[in-house]
């Protein structure tokens, strides 16, 4: 509105002209030529919400120089919800019990749903039995209350998964058998994959989200 109004007064009021959207981006692109108006509008480098509107309708609408270095604010009323938001999910974190937090972790392909004290199988590690990890890819994580999650990890700042390494172990035997008839061919092969036991110690959170 308050550029629509800048136009009027520098250009006139356009009879017989309908203001759809073209032509309010056309005079859009002749006000900010002027350059008075171009070193009012260019110093704070950012605009408002309430001036422009949404930020696509903003970068559509104003010169290729100027809506490249556009930063389009968000509104009093985002901030003061979103800080709302952050506080009352830092309070849940505060008060969540380490046997009710859950997270999901990736490791070796493989997304595994744990809680504290589980124990997961994955593929062999180079590890010593009794040696500590610390499982950085860490997905989600949450609680009855609450949920984070990443894009696609969470930082090591807000959550860490500690797990032990219990033992080194082989699955149970699974046997391949191939034929082919009619021609003498018949192969029997047995197959044990190697395997490690993680025991998940603890979920730490931390009441960090800003």
């Amino acid at each position: 509105a308050l550029i629509q109004i800048c136009i009027i007064h520098v250009f006139g009021p356009r009879k017989g002209v309908t203001w759809n959207m073209n032509v309010f981006r056309q005079c859009v692109r002749q006000l900010f030529a002027v350059p008075a108006v171009k070193s009012l509008f260019h110093a704070p480098n950012a605009l408002p919400c309430s001036w422009l509107g949404s930020q696509t309708i903003a970068r559509r609408m104003l010169p290729f120089s100027f809506s490249r270095s556009l930063k389009v604010l968000p509104s009093v009323s985002d901030v003061t919800t979103r800080s709302k938001a952050l506080q009352e999910v830092n309070g849940e974190i505060d008060k969540a019990s380490a046997n009710k937090v859950f997270a999901v972790v990736h490791i070796g392909g493989r997304q595994f749903k744990i809680t504290t004290n589980d124990l997961i199988v994955i593929n062999r590690i180079k590890a010593d039995i009794g040696e500590k990890l610390v499982l950085n890819k860490v997905l989600l994580t949450g609680s009855e209350n609450f949920s984070l999650v990443g894009t696609p990890l969470l930082s090591q700042e807000h959550v860490k998964v500690l797990a032990t390494i219990v033992e080194h172990n082989k699955t149970a035997k699974v046997i391949v058998f191939k034929k082919k008839r009619r021609k003498m061919y018949k192969r029997t092969r047995g197959h044990r994959q190697d395997i490690t036991v993680l025991r998940i110690n603890d979920i730490e959170l931390s009441p960090t989200l800003q």
